[in-house]
């Protein structure tokens, strides 16, 4: 389709041109709509080549929500964060729960239902923080001193077997200082069922230990006062000088543990035969 050597060129030069008179009307006419024709030819094929490059390109710089989304680095968990799914990953294995309850709570969740009556010295105001209350709210209400008014909750809803933990943050008047702090973090376990007996808790508490800080590390039971009835657990860390000695772990009724876990962090289990309970 060249202007000097195309087709409609040589038409016109080797026939329309040379033609008797008679004939060039027809020539005339018929080159006219080859020409149409493949001017309409032509803007097809451009047309056709224009919209493929914009579907090319818009399939190039579409979104496809169907495909995973990318996953960034946002940060890791806070340590106290990642102690608390190492004891909870432990306690899982042996199949026990994870419950967790409100930080406002009521005397009798915190303190009553837990066997400490009205004028035992840690409902002081010392001890404990009391929200103070518009006037007509029922109350009084407080920031919960330890875990334990989950358990009370937790019996209240399941029946026997219970096997969980009470992972959460706890509130009392301490002065801060190195070790203390007005508020801390605390998990603590509870089982209640029907032939359990000592010997299963202290068996969870060795298997959780071990787990917890190492094979290697001793345990036992002695003598002492926390609550009544009541013993302390000890065990060794030999990972350092001043880890090395022994490090005391509390135990409060019915029998339970503290493992100290961490800074700010403790572990409290209470096991509960039904035997006793009843």
């Amino acid at each position: 389709m060249a202007r000097r050597k195309g087709v409609v060129t040589q038409i016109t030069e080797n026939w329309l041109k040379p033609a008797p008179l008679e004939l060039k009307r027809v020539i005339g006419e018929s080159l006219n709509s080859f020409k149409e024709h493949v001017e309409v030819v032509l803007a097809d094929a451009l047309a056709a080549s224009e919209a493929g490059a914009e579907a090319a390109l818009s399939a190039k710089d579409r979104v496809d929500l169907s495909l995973p989304g990318v996953i960034r680095p946002v940060g890791t968990h806070h340590l106290i964060r990642q102690v608390f799914q190492e004891i909870e990953d432990i306690f899982f294995s042996i199949g026990f729960s994870v419950v967790e309850g409100p930080e406002i709570e009521t005397p009798y969740y915190n303190f009553e239902a837990l066997n400490i009556p009205e004028f035992h010295p840690v409902r002081d105001d010392m001890d404990t923080f009391y929200l103070e209350l518009p006037k007509g709210a029922p109350g009084p209400l407080l920031l919960r001193t330890h875990t334990s008014p989950v358990q009370i909750r937790t019996m209240e809803k399941r029946q026997p077997p219970v096997r969980v933990i009470v992972p959460g943050k706890v509130y009392r008047r301490d002065n801060p200082d190195a070790t203390h702090s007005f508020m801390f973090h605390q998990i603590e376990g509870l089982a209640v069922d029907s032939d359990i007996t000592f010997c299963d808790f202290t068996g969870t508490i060795d298997y959780f230990v071990k787990q917890f800080f190492g094979e290697s590390v001793k345990t036992r039971f002695r003598p002492s006062y926390f609550r009544s009835p009541s013993l302390p657990w000890n065990s060794t860390f030999p990972a350092s000088s001043a880890a090395a000695a022994a490090r005391p772990i509390p135990a409060a009724p019915a029998a339970s543990a503290r493992v100290r876990a961490g800074s700010n962090c403790l572990v409290r289990a209470w096991w509960i035969p039904l035997s006793m309970a009843s």
